[in-house]
């Protein structure tokens, strides 16, 4: 894992599952100590490029979608990484973690693998995508890139 980490708010498994998606690089990243405040806080946290204005806000629930697809189809052929519902429930624990209050982010106003696709970039590979996430105290990131 890079970054900072305190599994106080998330489980082990969840972030050890999380961290060993099986394809690409992954930033994971869960703090309540170092006063991040804004997503672009978060992802330079982690050593991701900060997107400024190009973050799109989302909800709870989209973030939610947004991890499960990372989780569980990678991002470059679209191949099945995970089973659906292992991903769906891994994404609901680690976004619910964060408390009733969240604000969230992300890259892109679709979901992983729809199309057209379009982004604003963090990293330097042929695609990325993740979720900054900021609690009431506690924030966290899950961002992944994959090559094509």
């Amino acid at each position: 894992m890079r970054g900072w980490l305190v599994p106080v708010v998330v489980s082990r498994e969840v972030l050890t599952s999380m961290r060993d998606r099986p394809v690409g690089r992954v930033w994971l990243a869960v703090d309540e100590s170092r006063g991040i405040t804004s997503f672009d806080d978060a992802s330079r946290a982690v050593g991701l490029r900060p997107l400024s204005d190009s973050w799109v806000v989302v909800d709870a629930e989209r973030a939610a979608r947004i991890i499960t697809g990372l989780l569980h189809r990678d991002l470059a052929y679209n191949a099945e990484i995970m089973p659906l519902l292992p991903a769906q429930a891994l994404a609901a624990e680690f976004v619910s973690a964060f408390g009733p209050h969240v604000q969230c982010a992300t890259n892109t106003e679709g979901l992983p693998h729809e199309s057209p696709k379009a982004w604003a970039p963090a990293t330097d590979a042929t695609f990325d995508s993740g979720v900054a996430i900021l609690g009431d105290s506690v924030a966290g990131i899950y961002w992944v890139a994959d090559e094509d």
